[in-house]
């Protein structure tokens, strides 16, 4: 989930679109639930781990401002 996320956001600065920040929402709706599991996850940087539940806290439109 958390690397899905990341691909999108990357995706999303390169060619902003409405449905991309919708996604981008979606993902974030999903790792929320996760956080709790973060601790236990044994494949994960612990840097990745803060910067999942950090960023899964933040409105994809912040992340990921569309140009006007």
């Amino acid at each position: 989930c958390w690397r899905r996320y990341l691909f999108l956001c990357a995706k999303v600065r390169q060619n902003p679109t409405p449905e991309l920040i919708k996604a981008i929402s979606k993902e974030q709706f999903l790792m929320q639930g996760l956080i709790s599991y973060l601790p236990n996850c044994r494949h994960m940087k612990m840097t990745e781990k803060l910067s999942a539940a950090r960023w899964s806290m933040m409105s994809a439109e912040s992340l990921c401002p569309l140009k006007k």
